[in-house]
This record gives C-alpha cells, structure tokens and sequence, in this order.
C-alpha cells in the first residue's frame, strides 16, 4: 500500500530508505517495508525453452527381404514450440532382443515428416516389440517419447 507523506515527514524518512523506493512525482513509498515485491520477471527476459514433439510415429509390418533381414519402415512427424532446430531423433526398442538406441539426425534441423528404413536381422528372436522415438532441440529440451509396435513372427 503506498502512502502519500507531507513533504517535512519524507525528508526526515529518506534517510534510511533506498532511493529506488520512491516515486518523484509525490514522494510515494512503493515496494517497501511490508509491501510485497513484483515477481514478475524483467522485461525482454526469454521465455524458458519449450521440449520439441514426436507428434506421430508409426511403423510397418516386418517383412523379409531378399537378404533374409527383416525390413521396416516408419514414419515420424516432429516439430518445436519454440521454432528451435530440431538436432536429432534417438530410435530405442524393447523386446524379446536388445535394440541399443540410435540417433538419427533431423535434415537442417527443420520440423516435418521423415520416412526411416528399419531392418533387422534375420535371425532376430520373434514376438512383441515397442520402438520410442525421442526429439531433442537444439537447446537440449527432450520430447515425450512417442512410441510405436511391431511383431517379429
């Protein structure tokens, strides 16, 4: 609450108050004593970084190839809040075999769609798997993982 002092008063209080408390124009206290501080933070103070987004992944049914692996293919759709580059995609897979994480570098950084070939060994164990794709920004933010199956037979 600021109050307004007669001008006698206010000399005599300036003494011990920090110049930045008062306001010229009526020798207004503000922001001292009991009168909480603003919390709102400087001007042309940047907004925290916003994590980037796997907004859709998906992927194909396993086929044999010629060479006896088996071939994928995914797509996945990422972008940024904050318009940051996009550095890469880290791929991860769990399942009945160890797929160990891969990255993958986004094309200029730019948000969209990508295609991404997947193959397998051949002799890799059948059953249920779930792949996870990871966005990371330029700023380092990471995204949610966004996650996709598939069955080996």
């Amino acid at each position: 609450m600021a109050r307004i002092l007669p001008r006698a008063l206010a000399r005599t209080l300036t003494s011990g108050i920090s110049a930045t408390c008062l306001a010229f124009a009526a020798l207004t206290l503000t922001g001292c004593g009991d009168t909480p501080a603003s919390s709102t933070p400087p001007p042309n103070t940047p907004p925290p970084n916003m994590p980037p987004s796997v907004d859709t992944f998906t992927v194909t049914a396993p086929a044999k190839g010629a060479d006896g692996n088996y071939v994928m293919t995914a797509s996945v759709a990422v972008s940024d809040p904050d318009q940051h580059k996009i550095l890469r995609l880290d791929l991860s897979a769990s399942g009945p075999a160890i797929i160990p994480t891969q990255s993958i570098a986004i094309p200029g950084g730019a948000a969209g769609t990508y295609p991404i070939r997947l193959t397998l060994a051949g002799n890799a164990p059948g059953g249920a798997y779930t792949l996870s794709a990871v966005a990371y920004d330029e700023q380092g933010a990471a995204s949610a993982a966004k996650t996709a199956t598939f069955t080996l037979p």
